[in-house]
């Protein structure tokens, strides 16, 4: 298995790489957006609608949203994606409880997955069209990687207590502390080569924090949606990874967390 993800993840790096350095906006927009219309596919399944008139269906309904959202302020779309984050959190938190609830309700499953994946596209292709917008993508990226690959090998050599086993078995506290401690030493080395000015410290730091947990908590609701579903994985796109939505569930809580905060910080700093 961690052969697999080795390779399936040596070939999707340069591929990622190349689109957001050299793809233009509007390639870069239909990629994002491509890349979003699998998930909600996979998302679909996790509803429960198996056929594939359902699915694209749901596909179709994606698409609609994605249009209005063309005509939607950018920060409106992220303190939406915010609220929603704060909602996820405490379903997650509470689990087991309201399972029931949502397996019973397969619409409201498939009107979260707009709130889930939506926001990262959106965020995503509004952060890349700023000036500096490609190296603060690739930031985005190398922090959710950096803290999912901390947490993945701290949590096997030290893990011992569980972050939310009803959730995830798999995820530590252990690891979450390595993902953090990643972020940490990130934050400070961009801080230091970037010269920020030191008022900017604290709030920046923050903002990694934030998106580190943003991005924990966006595995560990992918991770309730398939324990609601009854499946392993959200698809087997990926050798070693499942599926487009288990590759990219942290992207997913995390870029529209750190969109919103680098606006905050823009406003008042």
């Amino acid at each position: 298995m961690l052969k697999q993800r080795i390779i399936t993840a040596l070939i999707l790096i340069p591929l990622v790489l190349a689109i957001l350095f050299y793809a233009s906006p509007a390639l870069f927009g239909g990629v994002t957006a491509a890349l979003c219309l699998l998930a909600g596919w996979e998302w679909a399944g996790l509803v429960g609608w198996s056929s594939a008139f359902a699915r694209l269906m749901y596909l179709l309904l994606m698409g609609m949203v994605f249009m209005m959202m063309l005509f939607m302020p950018p920060p409106f779309i992220m303190s939406l994606a915010m609220l929603w984050w704060v909602l996820a959190l405490v379903l997650v938190l509470l689990y087991p409880r309201g399972e029931a609830a949502l397996k019973a309700a397969p619409a409201l499953r498939a009107v979260m997955g707009l709130f889930v994946i939506l926001p990262c596209w959106a965020a995503l292709n509004q952060l890349r069209s700023e000036d500096g917008g490609v190296l603060a993508v690739l930031f985005i990226l190398v922090l959710i990687w950096g803290a999912d690959i901390s947490a993945y090998f701290a949590g096997r050599r030290f893990g011992r207590r569980k972050l939310l086993p009803m959730v995830s078995p798999g995820k530590t506290m252990e690891g979450a502390i390595a993902a953090m401690l990643f972020a940490t030493v990130l934050g400070v080395l961009t801080l230091s080569f970037d010269r920020a000015p030191l008022i900017v410290w604290p709030w920046a730091m923050l903002l990694c924090w934030v998106t580190t947990a943003a991005s924990i908590l966006g595995d560990l609701f992918e991770s309730l949606m398939k324990r609601v579903a009854g499946v392993k994985d959200s698809g087997q796109w990926l050798p070693g990874h499942g599926g487009i939505l288990d590759r990219i569930d942290s992207l997913m809580a995390a870029a529209p967390v750190f969109v919103f905060g680098a606006y905050l910080l823009s406003q008042y700093l």
